[in-house]
């Protein structure tokens, strides 16, 4: 648990202010809460499995050496968006793109594109006002 959760839900239980059903209530939302972002963590891992297994193949059919990594050539033949980046994606710089340094660039895509829609989500509802 974030440590400042576990903190503030400390200082409510030593609280005398909140009654029982503020404090059953308190604690149902905070269950539903917990609840909806286990799904929600649960779907975003089984889409980074599958773009995985995707790029792993993609990879492999490109790879017409089978030396488990992608050159220059390889990249630009195979996929031309990524051969783009190929100097990016070559993160220990020795001309070649593993499967590895690929699937890390992936899942930072993946993080960032999620942060972005995350982002997007919260100016939307801070943007709709409930009319008094």
């Amino acid at each position: 648990t974030n440590p400042s959760v576990a903190t503030e839900l400390n200082k409510l239980k030593e609280s005398n202010t909140l009654t029982p059903e503020e404090r059953a209530r308190i604690r149902r939302a905070l269950a539903a809460y917990a609840k909806s972002s286990g799904k929600e963590s649960s779907l975003i891992e089984e889409k980074q499995r599958e773009m995985l297994k995707g790029l792993e193949s993609r990879f492999i059919a490109c790879d017409e050496d089978n030396d488990n990594t992608l050159d220059l050539s390889e990249t630009t033949k195979c996929l031309p968006q990524v051969a783009r980046q190929f100097n990016r994606l070559d993160l220990d710089e020795n001309e070649v793109i593993s499967l590895d340094e690929l699937a890390f660039l992936a899942k930072e895509f993946e993080k960032n594109h999620l942060d972005i829609s995350k982002r997007k989500n919260n100016q939307a509802s801070s943007n709709t006002r409930t009319p008094i």
